[in-house]
Order: structure tokens, then sequence, then C-alpha cells
């Protein structure tokens, strides 16, 4: 299996060469053009290699976003297309003239000249060349996604005709941008986030920050929009003039909100929206404008950066950021709930019967699981208590997983038991399953089941105490603790008595021992413990298939 895997890849690489080599004759004739265009704004030596890095990636990821949404839409049949010319192509065309004529011969990358071009990335390294380094990298990695789109073009039939008529494609290599005066385009270009530690010369901006052409090692790259923006000043060459904006939507691997990066074509604007106010503007700075389909980001010195998307890109960024709002704020305390416990667990598996996609199909390594203790308020009598009301529980997926879910279930808050099994792994790990009973009087009931591999078994022991109320919180203490032989449940009122089956089946359990926990009076600095309006009294009955816990205030259940 392995060697028919390797084939099958080697047949791919293959098959991406020759339709990356078959792509690059049929838009050679277009390099004359892209040279002549870019001319209009200054030598092509002038600009650095940074820059021009920057220039490849644009069009690069211009194109191939024009050309997926082209083979999309295409009709699926088996008949030949016939081959036209679109702007795709030919922005792909211009970040193929830019890596493979513009870059080799800028006089900055002039000393690594005669390396193999494999070798060009470690040698500007080993140099302390960042700007060459980057410059290297991006012209091999655009190449590389280069070879596999133009291999799906290919199977698609969407490649473009050999030596086509470019006109009425824009055939500019610069976007055009409006001159902002020196105040305005320092915010636009984020100086203040810019600086060095020290304060001396700004670092390079790195191009993987603002325009990544796929996930970095520590950043997660979602999708990316091209989008028209705007802004306001007092300057009418440059008062909501509009520019080419790209924004990409990233996630660190070690947080779970995302945070978006703004970039011009040119190295004018560079800007992330995040959570951290050091690094950039804030998700709270951002207004959206459902109906004109704009961000509206607020800026220094009252400036604020509109831009406009498309339908389905406000779409598509709504649906992320809702989606990682609410995996955050399931982590968080409610109205009602405290904290109560969160254990990193080595693996975890969920199935929904009603909504298979809420979790991943497989086990998900490095979970984390979260429970909430909820509560009641009362006021009655001359005191205000907390009534326990069961627990929240939630499963959340780790940071460095690129696809995010999470799913939470109430647990003690019905009026039916705990349904848990211990399990054991095969290589003996300790595991525990909960099944949750959903669905409404009207629905059909479901069953959802939590499989929780744990780090050891003290974790295992530590979530079963929680969920048990067995577990001596801070503050808490045992009063009792004694073996129990036999345990039975009457009501005081024989209307609302048990069954004769329900008593049998507390018989059945093979009892163990019960305890009584309550509040410690010489942490609280009292006398005795208090029974009236006591938050912590209970009693505590073990049997051999798990545990009967029962909150008590003087008799009264609560």
């Amino acid at each position: 299996m392995k060697l028919a895997g390797s084939l099958a890849r080697s047949d791919t690489r293959m098959l991406g060469d020759v339709a990356f080599k078959d792509f690059a004759e049929r838009v050679t004739h277009m390099n004359g053009i892209f040279a002549l265009t870019s001319q209009l704004v200054g030598n092509i030596h002038d600009h650095s290699p940074s820059k021009w890095a920057r220039v490849a990636t644009w069009w690069f990821l211009k194109g191939r976003a024009g050309m997926e949404n082209l083979i999309r839409s295409r009709p699926r049949t088996a008949e030949p297309q016939p081959e036209r010319l679109t702007q795709p192509h030919v922005d792909l065309a211009k970040a193929l003239w830019v890596c493979a004529e513009v870059l080799p011969g800028l006089p900055a990358l002039g000393p690594y000249a005669g390396q193999p071009d494999d070798a060009k990335v470690d040698a500007a390294r080993q140099a302390g060349d960042v700007a060459a380094t980057e410059a290297f990298e991006t012209k091999n990695a655009i190449f590389h996604y280069m070879k596999l789109l133009t291999g799906s073009m290919k199977k698609h039939q969407s490649m473009p005709p050999t030596a086509a008529l470019i006109q009425g494609q824009n055939q500019n290599i610069w976007e055009d941008y409006p001159k902002f005066d020196p105040i305005a385009a320092s915010v636009l270009s984020g100086a203040k986030y810019n600086h060095s530690r020290n304060g001396s010369q700004p670092p390079l901006l790195s191009l993987s920050k603002y325009l990544p052409l796929t996930d970095t090692k520590n950043e997660f790259c979602y999708f990316r929009m091209f989008a028209t923006g705007t802004m306001s000043t007092d300057d009418a060459n440059t008062d909501r003039i509009p520019m080419s904006v790209a924004i990409t939507v990233l996630r660190t691997k070690e947080e779970y909100s995302t945070k978006l990066a703004i970039c011009s074509q040119n190295e004018d604007l560079n800007l992330v929206v995040g959570l951290n106010p050091a690094n950039g503007p804030t998700w709270k700075d951002i207004s959206w404008k459902k109906q004109s389909r704009q961000l509206c980001l607020q800026l220094q010195h009252n400036f604020v950066l509109n831009l406009e998307l498309n339908d389905g890109d406000w779409r598509n960024l709504w649906a992320i950021v809702d989606h990682t709002n609410r995996v955050e704020s399931s982590m968080r305390e409610r109205p009602n709930e405290r904290f109560s416990c969160k254990l990193y667990l080595r693996e975890a598996s969920y199935k929904d019967p009603a909504n298979p996609a809420a979790f991943p199909p497989e086990r998900v390594h490095g979970c984390k699981l979260m429970v909430f203790e909820k509560f009641d308020r009362s006021s009655e009598g001359t005191g205000k208590r907390k009534l326990h009301r069961g627990y929240r529980v939630v499963l959340v997926t780790a940071q460095k997983n690129k696809q995010l879910s999470f799913v939470e279930h109430e647990l003690g808050t019905k009026q039916e038991p705990m349904n848990f099994e211990y399990v054991t792994e095969t290589d003996q790990s300790p595991a525990m399953k909960l099944h949750f009973r959903e669905g409404t009087a009207e629905q059909r009931p479901r069953v959802c089941t939590v499989h929780l591999v744990f780090q050891e078994a003290n974790d295992r022991n530590h979530l079963f105490g929680t969920f048990t109320s067995m577990n001596i919180a801070p503050g808490e203490m045992t009063f009792a603790q004694v073996p129990l032989k036999s345990f039975t449940i009457e009501s005081a009122d024989q209307a609302d008595a048990f069954s004769a089956a329900g008593s049998r089946a507390l018989e059945k359990l093979q009892w163990q021992e019960a305890k009584t926990v309550n509040q410690d009076p010489e942490a609280a600095g009292l006398e005795a413990a208090p029974t009236v309006m006591s938050e912590s009294l209970r009693i505590v009955c073990r049997h051999s298939a798990g545990i009967i816990s029962d909150r008590m205030n003087l008799g009264k259940h609560i």
C-alpha cells in the first residue's frame, strides 16, 4: 500500500511538472508586455527582492482564487471545452514572470546566481540575508503550488490558449494606490506595531505575516479575500479613493481566536487585527455593516479603514469568526455558573447521531475538557445561597488542530442519573464514556457519547469525583465516614413514595460506604459548621456501580 501511495504521488508530481511547463510555454509571449507595464512606475531593478516577492505572491494568490472559481463553475461534462484566455490565466502568468524572469536578475540576489535553485535558500540563510532568503523561499513555494494548480487546470480543461491575445485583460504588474500624507501613511503601515524591541531600525516586514501562501510554522491560514478598501481623509487626492486590499484569516496555533492580516500589494498597508492591542487593532475596533457588506476598522487619529467584501467572502468571514467566538465563549463561566474542573486529555472522540459533523470522526489528541457547576440563587428565609443544579461539560479540540470543534452537554440538570462507563484502553490507559440523552418531549430522544482517554488515572478519578460531589473542595471537610450495608429512600408523603420496583433497584446494589461533607468551620472562622443555608452540606453514598449524592438543608432536599 505504501508503494502504491508513493507511485501515486510520483505520478501527480510528474503530471504537475508537465502541466507547469505547458502553462509556461502557453503564456511566455506575455513576458514582454509585463516588462513594459512594470517599468511605468520605475526600473525593474529599482525595487527590492522583498517587494517583488510580495508582487509575485499577490498575483499568484489572486490568480489561483480566480482559477479555482472558474474550475468550479465549468460545466461537468466529458465533452472537450474550448480554450479561452481569462484574467486568472494572466494573473498567474504575472506571478510566473516575476519568479522566473525578474527575481533572478535583481542585483541584490546576484551573489547567489551561480548556485542551484535548491541551494539558494540555505546559502542566503547562512549569509544572514533575510530579504534574499524570503525571496527564494517565496519563489520555490509559488512554483510548488503553481505545479499543483496547473495540474488541476490540465485535468479540468482550463489551460489558456497558446499565445492568446492579451488585449482586454488587466496587464498591470503594479496596483494603483493613493499617496497618503505622512500621518495617514504611518497609521496604515502599522509603524506603531512594527518597531524593533531595542528601538533601532524597524525589522523587515515579513511576507508570511501579512500575505502567507498557506499555513506557516506558527499559524493556520484559513482563507483569503481580495477586497476594496477606502479611507476618509482631508486630502482630495486620497479621500475615499478605492484601493485593492488582501485580507487573510489566520489563527495562531496557541490560541483559539482568529485574526485578520490586512495588506496592500505594495508595502503601504500592513495591519493585523487580533486580540492584543500591542500588536495591532483589535476586534473591538471593527464594526460589521451587514447591509453594505463592509468592515469598518477604527484606526489611530480617528481614521477609519472601510473594507467592502463580496457576498460569499462576507458570509465565510462571519461564519468562521462566529464559530471561534462560540468556542471561546463555551470555555468561560456564564451567569449562575462557577468553574469546577479543567483536564487536558490524551485523546477524545464524540458521536452525535443527529449531527455527525459536530466533532471530527476520528479520535482527536490533546483535547481540553472543562466542567462548570450550575446553580440557582435562593433568597429563602433570612439569607442567600446557591443551590447546586448540575454541571455543564465542554469538550474542545486543542488549538494546534486546524479544525476547531467543541461540544457541550449538561449533566445532573435532569431527573435522571449520570450514565457513565469506566473503560480501559488496549494499552491500559484509563478512559471513561459519558452518555447524554438529548431531545425534547416532542422529538425522538438520541444518545450522544463522549469517549475520554486520560493522561493518568488520577485525572479520571478527579473528574468522577467532580460529577458525584465526592471531591472535597477548599474550605470543606469530611465530618463522618462509615461503612454502608444497605440504602433505601422513602418519601414522607405516601402519595410520592417510590414504587416497589424502584426500591428493589437500590437493594440490588452493593453498598460500600457513606460520608457527610460540609463547610470547614475552622477555615470559615466559625464555631460550628452551618447546617442552615449551607452550600456544602451533602451525603455521599458509594456502591460498587457508582455514587448517590444528596445535598441537604436541615432535612430539606435542595
